[in-house]
């Protein structure tokens, strides 16, 4: 229905973006079921093959931030083949991985192409679609980008098990190849571009300040950097805090922080956050799990969470055009609510667990977080007004990020910390102290998300004049 508002070439560039995105959000979970795999193979610990995980998260925050600044200067072609000749060196270099630093260097690669794709499409699509379509847009496209999802983790699976984790980002490379070749034909520009400046100190500023933190939060997994990881944060937040006052007081900043100043905006951006460092977590966690607790294959643990990715993918096709017609709360509420639930599950977890549980327990959590995540994704943004809708993306993506990136890190290095202490018990379960002291955590996650939005998220109806005329 929503695709008849479309013109030809509308069609076509929703479509490219789509696939773009999809292809760079597969990357995001490709690589945890062959996590183990790795560690192995390259003889890294838990809490330095996170980083391959937090690593990319990390620089994809960097880059969504600035983001906005590209699609401002540059053209939607432009864009697309610069980040799409990264993404194809990042996944031929990860292929060719002979070390842990050349694997980091091209999933780095890979996320500086996601970094762009993820806020390029869905910029796109909210300007093509009418305002009052907007729910059933980002249904569409949550759909889109949930399958990603779905059969990443089963085909890393699948892949690891029978010809090697080299093989999976082999094959990514060449599904860029094909993409970059149809972009060549199908892609056309949309919207128009201005000549603005890249604030150079900002984006160290932020740069320096996000590492720090991550870094700090990683290393809190050993008694022995305690000090290390308490003086890393501390220097990560006091360079946010600089990077913070000098968007405030520039009058044209690298990241348009003031749209937090929009009630409304930063409550759904502090739920959003919340829930990515949640989802983030538990996908990195649970292959370590099935795998090296359990015993079972790298085609058994894609197994375990390719059910809840595909009904979270219908879930948030569907959740987008409940939104349209009954709002954020009870949507928000129900959702936040399953992913608690689904938390307490993965607590439960122990070394008789079946893969049934597994599978159920993963699926509640993923029906939750679409049914939360795509109405509180268009309920923030409700009252930003069009030409803020790029800046308000950018913001909402880099604090998803920075939430995926410290959710791994913290979550690591609890399990790490636990694991270590239980170290008398044995080794296997030791592990499995550590992974439900994470998932723990995870259900102090949720119980705070569902919290806020129980008294926040609240449904009004809001004028076309009153979003063109809001202020940042």
């Amino acid at each position: 229905m929503c695709q008849a508002l479309l013109t030809k070439q509308q069609k076509l560039i929703v479509v490219v973006l789509v696939v773009g995105a999809l292809l760079s959000t597969l990357n995001q979970t490709l690589i945890n079921p062959a996590l183990p795999s790795i560690m192995a193979d390259l003889g890294v610990s838990a809490g330095r093959a996170q980083y391959l995980i937090s690593g990319f998260t990390l620089v994809n925050a960097v880059v969504i931030a600035i983001s906005a600044f590209l699609m401002d200067r540059f053209t939607t072609r432009q864009l697309f083949f610069a980040m799409f000749g990264l993404f194809l060196a990042g996944s031929l270099l990860a292929g060719w991985g002979a070390n842990f630093a050349m694997l980091l260097a091209g999933r780095a690669l890979q996320a500086v192409c996601a970094g762009v794709m993820m806020p390029l499409s869905m910029t796109v699509l909210l300007l093509i679609f009418p305002r009052d379509r907007r729910g059933s847009a980002m249904g569409m496209y949550s759909f889109v980008i949930m399958f990603a999802p779905a059969i990443g983790p089963v085909v890393s699976g699948v892949l690891t098990d029978v010809a090697g984790w080299h093989v999976m980002f082999l094959v990514m490379a060449g599904l860029a190849a094909v993409t970059l070749l149809f972009a060549v034909f199908k892609l056309d520009n949309y919207g128009s571009t201005k000549p603005v400046e890249l604030d150079k100190v900002s984006v160290l500023l932020s740069s320096l300040g996000l590492a720090a933190l991550l870094f700090g939060f990683t290393e809190l997994g050993s008694t022995d950097t305690l000090m290390r990881a308490t003086v890393a944060i501390a220097v990560g937040a006091v360079t946010l805090v600089f990077f913070s006052l000098r968007q405030l007081k520039s009058d044209d900043p690298f990241l348009q922080i003031r749209v937090l100043g929009e009630r409304q905006f930063r409550m759904g951006a502090v739920i959003l956050m919340l829930m990515a460092a949640s989802l983030a977590s538990i996908t990195a966690t649970l292959p370590i799990y099935i795998q090296n607790v359990l015993g079972h294959s790298a085609t058994i643990s894609g197994t375990v969470m390719m059910p809840g990715a595909i009904v979270g993918a219908i879930t948030g096709y569907f959740a987008g055009t409940l939104y349209d017609k009954f709002g954020a709360r009870y949507l928000s509420i129900i959702g936040v609510g399953l992913v608690t639930l689904g938390s307490v599950g993965l607590a439960f977890f122990g070394m008789e667990t079946s893969i049934t549980f597994m599978i159920v327990v993963y699926c509640v959590r993923s029906i939750g977080l679409m049914f939360g995540n795509t109405p509180l994704n268009i309920w923030a943004i409700a009252k930003l007004p069009d030409n803020l809708l790029n800046h308000g993306n950018a913001v909402q993506s880099t604090l998803r990020q920075v939430g995926s990136s410290l959710g791994v890190a913290i979550m690591v290095a609890v399990m790490t910390l636990v694991t270590s202490l239980s170290s008398d018990l044995g080794v296997k379960e030791a592990q499995l102290r550590g992974i439900v002291a994470a998932y723990w955590l995870a259900v102090g996650i949720a119980a705070i998300s569902l919290s806020l939005v129980v008294i926040n998220v609240k449904d009004s109806k809001v004028s076309r004049a009153d979003v063109v005329s809001a202020k940042p």
